[in-house]
Parts: structure tokens; C-alpha cells; sequence
């Protein structure tokens, strides 16, 4: 049996010719190679010719199936720190988008375990469960879209070295506001060469979800937003009135948690997603 592609303007075209067993041998095939194709003429009615249907899988095809100018994310560098909640849903949507296709690469930092208590809003499932959540996802992704070029880095962000060389775009997925003002100031610290910012996170019992991009120099920071931790943010969300209600599994020893539906993860995902292309069109 042997496959012959033709490539022409309009496609590729493949068949599948199988040669009966008789003239299989290793005379013909190897010794008088040089006459396979007079044999194979000769022979051209007991040769069963057969067109093989198939479809295209190539990152370009498969990651440039968007509207005009929207598919911006193959060949860039992304460094995505959290893999959590909303992490895990938006590392998936990245790599849905290109990120990591081509010469790009998509980083996921994380340095916590997928535990039981996650399975309720994460992308990971049991089969995922006690092991670290951006191995895991580069894991899950990569065998879903295998062609993609992920990276998992199973520490804290603050091991990872970011520069303008290494990522055209950082994300902050972890909701955490601690984590998110010192890697703002380092952002801050480093400009003009920081690479641009983007922090996403969820506020109430997932009532709003927010995405905002830094690095422009004529535009506010993460920090412009709320310039003093113990006080109210600038622009508030949420009503004064309305207070977050956090439990506490006390019988497991968990610790407290914001409860809220895994759709509010998605849509917070989606949310820095979509805000993606255009840091992504900035840095061209």
C-alpha cells in the first residue's frame, strides 16, 4: 500500500493505491527499483487506486478561522500567572485563540494543587485531582490542541522573570489583590520596558467580573484604581449595602471561601479574552 499526495492551486489531493501482494517483494521494491515504474504500468489493472478524504489541521488553518484581523494571538509570547478558577477556563481560550501556535509560547504559573473543593468551578476534572494546576492544564490543553507550544511553571509568580524579551503580554488571573499590586509595581518599576499588564478578576460573590489593561505610560495603572488598600476603589461596582458572603467548610478544615457559580469564572475568562487581541494589537 503506498499514499501519493498531489499538491495543486485549489488543495491537496491524496490517494491510496494498494498493489497486490505478488509484487510486493523485496526484488522489486529495492533490487529492480528502477524499473518499479514500468511494473507498475504494466500491472496498472490489478493496482486498486483509491481517493482518501481528509481535512486540514495545520495551526494556520485551524487557529486563522476567525474574522478578518481578529486572530492575533499566534506567535506571541504569553505569560499567564494563575491557574485557577478563572485561569484554567481563560488558558484554554488563549490556546483556542493561537497562543502558543507557531514560534509563540503560552506560560502558566501556578504553584497550588487541583484539590476536590475546585472541581465545582475549574476547567480540570478528576482525573487532575492533587496534582499542580498548570501542569495540568498545559497537560489537558496540549492534548486537546496538541500542535501548541505551552509551558507549565509549577511555582510562584514571583520566581519568573518577566521582561519585554521574554513575553509580549503578562495576565494576572488569580484575583488575588495582594499579587496583583507588587506585580503591578514591578510593571510600574520597569517602564517603559515592562512588557503590557492585563489583571482580571471577579468582585462580590461573582456580581461583577473586571479586566483592566496597564503599560500604556499615558494611562493609569492598577494601583490608579484603588491608590489606598484600606480605602474604596475610585469607581465603585458594587452598592455600599452590599456585603460578600464568605463560608467556611469547618467540619474538612478547609479554608474560607467566596462562593459563586462556575459561570462567572467563564465570563470573567471570556471578559480577559476578548481584551486580549487588543494588547496583543499594541504590541503589534
Amino acid at each position: 500500500m503506498a499514499f501519493l499526495a498531489i499538491r495543486a492551486s485549489n488543495g491537496l489531493f491524496l490517494c491510496r493505491a494498494s498493489i497486490p501482494v505478488a509484487y510486493r517483494t523485496k526484488e522489486l521494491l529495492q533490487t529492480r527499483r528502477g524499473n518499479l515504474h514500468r511494473t507498475l504500468t504494466r500491472i496498472g489493472s490489478k493496482i486498486s487506486i483509491e481517493r482518501v478524504n481528509s481535512a486540514p489541521a495545520d495551526t494556520e488553518y485551524i487557529f486563522d478561522r476567525y474574522l478578518e484581523g481578529s486572530s492575533t494571538l499566534p506567535g506571541k509570547r504569553i505569560l499567564l500567572i494563575g491557574c485557577g478558577t478563572i485561569g484554567s477556563f481563560l488558558a484554554q481560550q488563549l490556546a483556542q485563540c493561537g497562543a502558543g501556535s507557531r514560534d509563540g509560547e503560552l506560560t502558566l504559573v501556578d504553584p497550588d494543587l487541583l484539590y476536590p473543593a475546585n472541581l465545582g468551578r475549574h476547567l480540570l476534572g478528576a482525573p487532575f485531582l492533587y496534582e499542580n494546576k498548570a501542569n495540568a492544564c498545559a497537560e489537558f490543553i496540549m492534548e486537546q490542541l496538541p500542535p501548541l507550544n505551552i509551558r507549565p511553571v509549577a511555582n510562584y509568580a514571583e520566581s519568573v522573570e518577566i521582561g519585554p524579551s521574554l513575553y509580549d503580554l503578562v495576565i494576572d488571573a488569580t484575583g488575588e489583590e495582594a499579587l496583583s499590586i507588587a506585580l503591578n509595581h514591578r510593571a510600574v518599576k520597569a517602564r517603559p520596558a515592562s512588557p503590557p499588564f492585563l489583571f482580571v478578576w471577579l468582585e462580590g460573590n461573582g456580581a461583577v467580573a473586571k479586566s483592566v489593561l496597564t503599560g500604556d505610560l499615558d494611562h493609569v495603572c492598577l494601583k490608579c484604581l484603588k491608590p489606598r488598600l484600606t480605602q474604596a476603589p475610585r469607581h465603585k461596582t458594587l452598592k455600599s449595602a452590599e456585603d460578600i458572603i464568605v463560608e467556611r467548610n469547618a467540619a474538612c478544615g478547609a479554608g474560607a471561601y467566596v462562593p459563586f457559580p462556575v459561570s462567572r469564572s467563564v465570563g470573567a475568562a471570556a471578559l480577559a479574552c476578548d481584551h486580549v487581541p487588543t494588547a496583543a494589537q499594541a504590541i503589534g
